[in-house]
């Protein structure tokens, strides 16, 4: 009986079943929790961190949500206009234990509307599991050049 909040089972092998199929990466049909388990290659979770970008007239602001993880298992790259963000969760609990959340490399890709030719032009915080970069465009524009076409 479904009450909005909890639900019973009836079959008490029923729930570690449950259990091991959600252990196991995969989603609990609906029917009888006696299913034939899913693929253990696939994850809970996402390899991919959760990106908020603000861009204003002077400054982007980047949000990645890398809850979980220490700033020393943090990389942040940059590559002309492309920035690079990778990280590692180390899960802390033994293999076979029940977990949903994500535990491996986070690695995301982001293309920026300028390039960052410069590191005074980053800052770079780390607070609560969310990595801020701070990008000043005012200085990346004066990083541009014309070339003219000689015969």
């Amino acid at each position: 009986m479904n009450n909005g909040e909890y639900f019973e089972i009836s079959n008490p092998n029923a729930l570690a079943t449950v259990l091991r199929m959600l252990r196991d990466g995969g989603v609990v049909p609906t029917g009888t929790a006696g299913s034939a388990p899913p693929s253990r290659s696939r994850r809970v979770g996402s390899s991919k961190p959760a990106v908020n970008i603000k861009e204003e007239e002077k400054i982007i602001t980047i949000y990645v949500d890398l809850a979980g993880i220490p700033k020393d298992q943090i990389d942040i790259q940059f590559n002309n206009n492309k920035l690079n963000i990778r990280a590692e969760r180390i899960n802390p609990l033994p293999e076979n234990d029940y977990n949903e959340i994500y535990y491996g490399v986070l690695e995301k890709t982001i293309t920026l509307p300028i390039c960052v030719t410069q590191k005074e032009t980053v800052t770079v915080s780390h607070d609560n599991g969310v990595l801020k970069i701070i990008l000043d465009k005012t200085r990346e524009e004066r990083n541009r050049f014309c070339v003219r076409i000689e015969n």
